[in-house]
């Protein structure tokens, strides 16, 4: 005999958020990871597919190792703004990438040259 799984219906305002998530460009993954859908890879990627969303591809991407403690403080960040750590860590360096004065400063060691 087939045994049959049983399946949560997801909430509107989850499917709501993740469908948000998948329009900034988060990863199924990044979506599952999130702290307001918590699940899996698989079930977020069938979620969306059935609403006729499909993951962005992001084809500037890099993939970036993060130290111990900078992954830390951005999940702690994260948490309180309902976001990723890999989200955290984009808009970080969006706005050090759009702003050549400040990105000069956090890397300022009296001895470069500046970026401009």
């Amino acid at each position: 005999m087939t045994e049959t799984r049983r399946y949560d219906a997801w909430p509107p305002e989850r499917i709501a958020a993740a469908a948000l998530l998948a329009g900034r460009g988060l990863s199924h993954e990044e979506i599952a990871a999130h702290p307001r859908i918590d699940s899996t890879t698989h079930a977020v990627q069938r979620r969306l597919a059935r609403l006729g969303i499909g993951e962005i591809e992001q084809t500037d991407t890099n993939t970036v190792r993060l130290p111990a403690a900078a992954l830390t403080a951005f999940e702690r960040a994260g948490k309180v703004r309902r976001m990723t750590p890999a989200a955290i860590a984009r808009e970080i360096l969006s706005v050090l990438g759009r702003d050549t004065a400040l990105l000069d400063n956090v890397l300022d060691d009296g001895e470069t040259t500046p970026c401009n």
